[in-house]
């Protein structure tokens, strides 16, 4: 279903190419097309070509910004997505692209960043996630309620934002009494092990929003059925989203998602369409 949103797209764009193939706008444009049909290489040479074609172009580097974040490039798409804001500064999708690339960036390197003598940038990814410490103060009235909650010497965030960050946080309870006094507190179990989402990875290999691919050293691990409402810590319940998707997407209320004991993820949006995706079938076969 996801795949037949692009067909038509897909049809024009490639006539367009054979007919003026010079036009680096075309090549970018198809390219952004594949991309969001998970088709990562091809999507890459497509907007390679653009560049080749229109280097300084705003509108042709803004793609490739997007297409190497989405291929794992995140120093190229970082590199990039600087230029085409360069070259376009009034371009809202060159900022949006370009911002998702520097989190990407950042968001790798705060949770696999080892705090060790050895090369920080060498290509070796650490087998434990360095989660950051990010402290977010509310109530159960506030929970309740869905009025958000305060960071610790930090702004105030949304409702949206907290259950975002409560997917893979661990919690402190804590009771006051009514002169402010702490009167008990309990470090609860942290949700997120590493062998929990170790397990979720091997199964997902990626974000599991339609049309994304995002490898799983860039996405969080989200409960299909949130904690504060029961959910439980378990591959039943817990997918794979990259942040973007994690945030904007998968806490957003008016979206619904529900999760078979197989994996199998189906998404259902305001209008009552749905989308379904399913693991990818490449688990090695156990021995015989």
């Amino acid at each position: 279903m996801f795949q037949n949103k692009y067909a038509a797209a897909t049809t024009q764009l490639q006539d367009l190419i054979r007919a003026h193939p010079q036009d680096a706008k075309d090549h970018a444009t198809y390219a952004l097309v594949l991309n969001y049909q998970t088709k990562q290489k091809p999507a890459l040479d497509e907007a390679l070509k653009a560049q080749q074609l229109a280097p300084n172009d705003g509108f042709v580097l803004t793609v490739l910004t997007r297409v190497e974040d989405w291929n794992n490039d995140l120093q190229s798409a970082a590199r990039d997505g600087a230029a085409a804001i360069k070259a376009s500064p009034s371009s809202a999708l060159a900022r949006a692209f370009y911002g998702e690339a520097l989190a990407d960036v950042c968001g790798f390197y705060v949770d696999y960043r080892t705090r060790t003598h050895r090369d920080p940038d060498a290509p070796r990814v650490p087998k434990t996630r360095n989660w950051p410490q990010l402290i977010a103060i509310t109530t159960t009235d506030d929970i309740a309620n869905h009025a958000g909650a305060q960071l610790l010497d930090g702004p105030r965030i949304d409702a949206r934002a907290v259950e975002t960050l409560s997917c893979t946080a661990q919690l402190l309870r804590l009771v006051l009494d009514e002169h402010g006094a702490i009167r008990s507190y309990q470090l609860l179990p942290s949700s997120v092990t590493d062998a929990l989402f170790g397990a979720v990875a091997a199964r997902d290999q990626g974000c599991r929003w339609p049309g994304c691919h995002k490898q799983p050293i860039h996405c969080d691990l989200h409960h299909v059925h949130h904690r504060a409402k029961g959910g439980k810590n378990s591959t039943c319940n817990c997918c794979l989203f990259c942040k973007y998707h994690h945030h904007r997407a998968a806490h957003d209320t008016t979206i619904t998602l529900h999760m078979a004991r197989d994996g199998t993820l189906t998404i259902t949006y305001t209008d009552g369409t749905t989308e379904t995706t399913i693991p990818p079938p490449r688990q090695p076969r156990l021995p015989q």
